[in-house]
């Protein structure tokens, strides 16, 4: 378990590196930007979460409420990174391959309320 933690709190170390670049710099403001930055403040809540499962394992006969809340947390964490993953892999993959903005606005709305019930039904 201590190892599992170690690993935890390198990748905190790394990830916050990588926030305070990230954010110290100018960027354009697109909707990609905002995606890449939302999965970026996700994997910190991911990680703090994931280190927060470790310590409420290791205490689970003291604590059992809060065991299952963090759990139920991080797994709620995990359905919405994969969601904003998704979202963000398919505005880069098709942006620029539709030239109709008519057409992407309406697909658009239909993914948007696709993944949104996709969204309340796992969750």
């Amino acid at each position: 378990m201590q190892i599992c933690m170690s690993v935890i709190a390198c990748s905190f170390v790394y990830l916050s590196l990588l926030a305070i670049t990230y954010f110290n710099k100018e960027r354009v403001k697109t909707f990609e930007t905002k995606l890449y930055t939302l999965l970026l403040v996700l994997n910190i809540i991911g990680l703090a979460l994931e280190f927060s499962c470790c310590l409420t394992v290791m205490n689970m006969d003291k604590i059992p409420l809060l065991n299952i809340f963090v759990n139920r947390m991080y797994l709620i964490y995990f359905v919405t990174y994969i969601l904003v993953f998704t979202v963000y892999v398919y505005n880069v993959s098709f942006t620029d391959v539709i030239n109709n903005k008519n057409y992407v606005n309406s697909f658009k709305c239909i993914i948007k309320k696709m993944f949104l019930f996709l969204y309340a039904v796992s969750l």
